[in-house]
């Protein structure tokens, strides 16, 4: 599941004969976060119909629900809710801290379900997301990014790694459901398709080559060609996600 984070934008913060409840914006829509990521307006509505209610939780931890959710809509803002925290415990800090500013963000737990990408090929743009929980939480995600920038860049580039292996299972995932598909229709798979294919198994072999000369001590310039080569790994993918939706909105490739 992905979290997504935003600063902290107060509506309402009261305490009364309901409890103690508070007003703010979950999320929003159109800005991009520091992992590339812009939610678009329409991405809650499927989510919102399917689910009567989410938890609200504590730094996204599930063993602390701090909250009950009143309600959840979307304006041309972006996520807005509001929630009655509960009066003990976890819930009790959580009301203290906002009331003095000590959090700054709202955020989402959510997994993508429709991604596309913008003409660059550097922002996912989230079409569709199920989301599964708010939570209260310290930091925005760009103050998140930083720190683990300047404090634990060997952490960062595996994260990296991951990134690319998920990427690769993703394209090869959507090859198989794609050949799955034409068989069923009695189709072979287009001239256009085979040739998508094979410059995606020349870039992962190029890249193979590159990433195993690093382990033998390479030179500088051998690393800023699999640098590069990495990188036009991520934008093949990114030009299969992209066919993938263009077929998905009628348009044959």
């Amino acid at each position: 599941m992905d979290t997504k984070a935003v600063p902290l934008e107060i509506v309402e913060l009261k305490a009364g004969s309901d409890g103690w409840q508070f007003s703010a914006y979950a999320s929003t829509f159109r800005n991009r976060d520091a992992g590339g990521d812009v939610i678009l307006p329409g991405a809650f509505d499927r989510t919102l119909k399917m689910r009567d209610w989410r938890p609200l939780l504590w730094q996204h931890d599930q063993r602390q629900p701090i909250g009950i959710e009143k309600s959840l809509k979307t304006d041309d803002h972006g996520l807005l809710g509001t929630w009655e925290l509960i009066d003990a415990g976890p819930g009790e800090y959580a009301y203290k801290a906002l009331k003095k500013g000590a959090v700054r963000s709202m955020s989402i737990g959510y997994v993508p379900e429709e991604i596309e990408y913008d003409e660059t090929g550097d922002s996912r743009l989230l079409v569709s997301i199920e989301l599964y929980e708010n939570s209260v939480v310290s930091l925005p995600m760009n103050e998140q990014a930083l720190v683990t920038g300047v404090k634990n860049r060997e952490q960062r580039f595996s994260d990296v790694l991951a990134t690319l292996k998920k990427h690769i299972s993703e394209g090869v995932a959507e090859a198989e459901a794609l050949h799955a598909r034409r068989t069923s229709e009695k189709r072979k798979l287009t001239d256009l398709h085979r040739d998508a294919i094979d410059a995606f198994l020349d870039e992962l072999e190029g890249s193979r080559k590159r990433l195993e000369a690093l382990l033998r001590d390479p030179a500088p310039d051998q690393v800023a060609e699999a640098t590069s080569d990495a990188r036009a790994v991520l934008l093949a993918l990114r030009a299969v996600r992209a066919r993938q939706s263009a077929r998905a909105h009628g348009v044959e490739v």
